[in-house]
């Protein structure tokens, strides 16, 4: 429990750190975050928000990554499946791609989350990670 909050506070402090977008990066100390790259929003998102990042191979089924945006309530806000703009049948790091489009309400906060693509269902191929972020 206690790695849960250093990973949230950590997350926190990575978000709130630089006014610039941090590049190519893992953006946490998630065990999976070596997995998935992207630049971490410094900002209140709004919608439409281009998520473009890489992600190893064995996240994606059929091409595609699961990405969802919540509110701090844990309502989903939106749901994108990323795509892969590149072959996904590799372990290497390939390309991705999803706009997701919301209405965060009164929301002020929320998390960005990606799902290991699983389609075994077996509990030792699945995988998340999740990005605490702001809206406008």
């Amino acid at each position: 429990m206690k790695r849960f909050f250093a990973l949230i506070f950590g997350s926190f402090l990575l978000l709130g750190c630089s006014a610039e977008p941090v590049s190519n990066e893992p953006v946490a100390d998630q065990p999976e975050m070596a997995d998935i790259q992207f630049e971490v929003p410094t900002q209140p998102i709004e919608s439409p928000f281009l998520v473009e990042g890489e992600a190893r191979g064995t996240w994606f089924f059929e091409g595609v990554l699961p990405v969802y945006l919540e509110d701090e309530q844990g309502n989903v806000l939106a749901y994108g499946s990323a795509t892969s703009t590149e072959s996904w049948m590799t372990e290497d790091f390939i390309p991705f791609l999803v706009t997701l489009e919301f209405e965060p309400g009164l929301a002020e906060e929320g998390t960005l989350i990606f799902e290991k693509e699983n389609p075994s269902g077996l509990p030792e191929n699945a995988g998340m990670i999740k990005v605490p972020v702001e809206f406008k």
